[in-house]
């Protein structure tokens, strides 16, 4: 696997015409962010505000990029258009500078990853060049988040897009919530598209996954993909599986395990006699085989025999 190295826009999307397989666990979510009232804002009144944020399996994996092309299209589409700041002219996050002025600017339509807003008073790793943004000069998908009215955009040219952060920019990891907040988008009507983004699972580039969405409207939507090697049909593939324990109430539950691998540990689990083991639904130690009285994990004549012979042992008269 190759990672997503911004050097020249030809050569960046190389790496997206490879088959990668894709992993269920990172569902895109569309949310309702705030429902403007016709007493709203004059310029936002009867509009709603969406976030879309990417669930992450585990808290060290990375969101490094969304991104389209011919081999896989990106689009939005916002038939009764998009609301975008006059004080906002740029594609991402706002600047937070106007907003006590102009308060409307909260809810201007960006492309984002991890940012809510791009202020920075440090200058540093928080700072708007952090994500970077890369496209076909033919198709730019930029306008959508800069023209006030933009109905949308499409990218599935050979040179396509990508914005994108350098791997181990914090803003790249989920919050507390699990979630990469990816765009916001306002509008007075519904929105659909296809998204796509390439994924570092637990921060490691050389294992990307490339996820791929489509939506309509809010809702939480599962990754689409296309995996040859999928045996317990899980939506992850074998080969990008990670081992662990996935029982939250496991002592060693893993939040990065997508394959339970058989190690988890219950405190409980000590107490389970033979022929029972411990169930961490109900907490109880239930039996393993109804009906397998000599505990082989086989119900059969034998069985049937130690039932018949406690049955029918006599005893001498006294």
């Amino acid at each position: 696997m190759r990672y997503f190295t911004p050097v020249f826009l030809s050569i960046s999307f190389s790496l997206f015409f490879s088959s990668y397989s894709l992993a269920q666990a990172y569902s895109l979510e569309v949310e309702t962010y705030q429902v403007h009232s016709e007493t709203s804002f004059y310029d936002i009144a009867g509009m709603t505000t969406y976030r879309l944020y990417l669930t992450q399996l585990c808290p060290t994996d990375f969101v490094s990029a969304i991104y389209g092309n011919d081999v896989s299209p990106f689009e939005i589409s916002a038939p009764e258009g998009l609301f975008n700041h006059l004080f906002n002219p740029g594609w991402g996050a706002f600047s937070p500078a106007f907003v006590f002025i102009f308060p409307s600017l909260l809810f201007d339509s960006f492309a984002t990853i991890g940012h809510e807003s791009v202020f920075s008073s440090s200058g540093g790793n928080n700072s708007p060049a952090d994500v970077s943004l890369l496209e076909d000069p033919a198709q730019p998908i930029s306008p959508i988040f800069i023209e006030d009215g933009s109905t949308g955009a499409i990218a599935n040219t050979l040179i396509g897009f990508a914005y994108y952060n350098l791997n181990g920019n914090p803003y790249g990891y989920p919050n507390d919530d699990g979630r990469v907040m990816i765009m916001q988008l306002t509008t007075s009507g519904p929105i659909s598209g296809l998204i796509n983004a390439q994924i570092f699972p637990n921060g490691v580039g050389a294992n990307s996954v490339l996820v791929h969405y489509a939506f309509d409207g809010p809702g939480i939507y599962p990754a689409e993909w296309n995996c040859d090697n999928d045996l317990d049909g899980d939506g992850v593939c074998d080969e990008d599986e990670t081992l662990g324990c996935t029982y939250p109430s496991a002592e060693n539950f893993s939040h990065c395990a997508s394959e339970d691998d058989g190690t988890c540990v219950f405190s409980q689990a000590v107490e389970c006699g033979p022929g029972t083991q411990f169930d961490e639904e109900t907490g109880a130690c239930l039996v393993t085989l109804p009906g397998d009285s000599n505990f082989d994990n086989c119900v059969d004549l034998e069985d049937l025999l130690e039932l018949l012979v406690l049955y029918g042992l006599c005893f001498p008269p006294q």
